[in-house]
């Protein structure tokens, strides 16, 4: 979430603030290479949760569009969360991120020198898939198809089955 941040993009910030469309910009010529919309608008949204940006108060509407992008303005918050003062508990992801085909190959390809790494300690991987994004959708044929392929590689990649009220997941949550 810092990669947003003014010590990352110093060349993009002034007084504090930076347009949405100008950080896009710089981290699109950081990794030569644009990222699909989606995928930056969440990374912008984790860092607004996290605390290592916030919105301006006079930026136009947030989460947007990418043609609502520009009127965008975020802003260094007042405070700031301190990642050193926090440890980070066991079974605690250390990084997420959203990738393409083409970035799980470089993970995959990583593999070897993360493990050693690693040196024995275990590791685990939280894998998702999305199909389609916020200007095409999947049809229902391709969801099927690949919803068929992921359920051969892991049973929790298969359909969820829809929970009938009365089942014991809603009745522990009507309990909390």
């Amino acid at each position: 979430v810092d990669r947003f941040t003014e010590e990352a993009l110093p060349g993009v910030w002034r007084d504090g603030q930076a347009n949405l469309v100008a950080v896009a910009a710089a981290i699109e010529a950081q990794e030569g290479h644009p990222a699909p919309w989606a995928v930056f608008r969440r990374g912008v949204e984790n860092a607004v949760r996290a605390g290592w940006l916030t919105v301006a108060p006079e930026s136009g509407d947030w989460p947007c569009e990418v043609s609502g992008a520009q009127a965008v303005v975020l802003a260094r918050p007042s405070v700031r969360p301190d990642r050193k003062s926090r440890r980070r508990k066991d079974g605690e992801p250390i990084g997420l991120y959203s990738t393409s085909a083409d970035g799980l190959q470089d993970l995959t390809e990583a593999l070897p020198d993360l493990l050693r790494a690693a040196a024995g300690t275990p590791v685990e991987f939280r894998v998702g898939v999305v199909l389609g994004s916020e200007k095409e959708s999947a049809s229902p044929e391709t969801v099927e198809k690949v919803t068929r392929l992921l359920a051969g590689i892991h049973s929790d990649f298969g359909p969820k089955p829809k929970e009938e009220p009365g089942s014991l997941s809603s009745s522990e949550e009507d309990s909390d």
